[in-house]
């Protein structure tokens, strides 16, 4: 068979982790050490287009860095779907055989900027990002969007600590993980009336090894 590129079968790819993302890390607030009241945590794109640039503090900036294949993660094979039982002799009229491949899995790299100006929300919000990604187990659910929980593993954090343009101290985390993904490249690749099904038994020979 021969295929030939379409439209994206997922055509929401990396928009739908973006969102699934961002929403795993919005509505969280960190508390006022003067008053005691709850400050939110504001939750933006690195690069906004739509978004608002005026940045409020504490936020989380979030920054797609890479995406990279996952070959640990790779099957080739062709997927069958049949819509009849495969004991019978004759496939009854109307039935379909749909064959599929596997889809192309890949690693969606975030950096996760995560700013603040008193190291007490510092404290509170390294401790909320550790808890939300732990070293194991981290995952992102996503299964309002396509009905998957994916990988969400921590890579690294860094610290960068500075000073802004108004010489104000600025704490900076920079938390790097890796979200699981996939895709088909191509589309169905047979969809046809089945005329028969060939229940032809092939007896296995065991052929003796070749001598060294």
């Amino acid at each position: 068979m021969v295929t030939q590129p379409i439209q994206p079968s997922h055509p929401g790819w990396v928009l739908d982790e973006d969102k699934a993302l961002k929403t795993k890390l919005s509505g969280f607030s960190v508390p006022n050490y003067a008053d005691g009241r709850d400050i939110p945590v504001a939750v933006y794109f690195r690069f906004p287009d739509p978004e608002e640039r005026t940045r409020t503090f504490p936020h989380i900036a979030i920054d797609l860095t890479s995406i990279t294949a996952a070959p640990e993660r790779t099957h080739r094979a062709m997927a069958y779907t049949l819509n009849y039982n495969l004991e019978n002799n004759i496939a009854p009229p109307g039935s379909k055989l749909v064959g599929d491949d596997y889809p192309l899995p890949w690693n969606l790299i975030y950096q996760l900027g995560v700013y603040s100006r008193q190291p007490t929300h510092d404290r509170h919000l390294l401790l909320m990002m550790y808890q939300l990604f732990p070293q194991q187990y981290g995952n992102l659910n996503m299964s309002d969007i396509d009905g998957t929980i994916r990988r969400a593993d921590l890579v690294s954090v860094v610290r960068r600590d500075t000073v802004d343009a108004e010489r104000k101290r600025l704490y900076r985390n920079i938390f790097t993980i890796s979200v699981s993904s996939e895709f088909f490249v191509n589309q169905v690749l047979a969809v046809q009336e089945a005329t028969g099904v060939d229940l032809t038994v092939i007896p296995y020979v065991n052929q003796p090894a070749i001598p060294a």
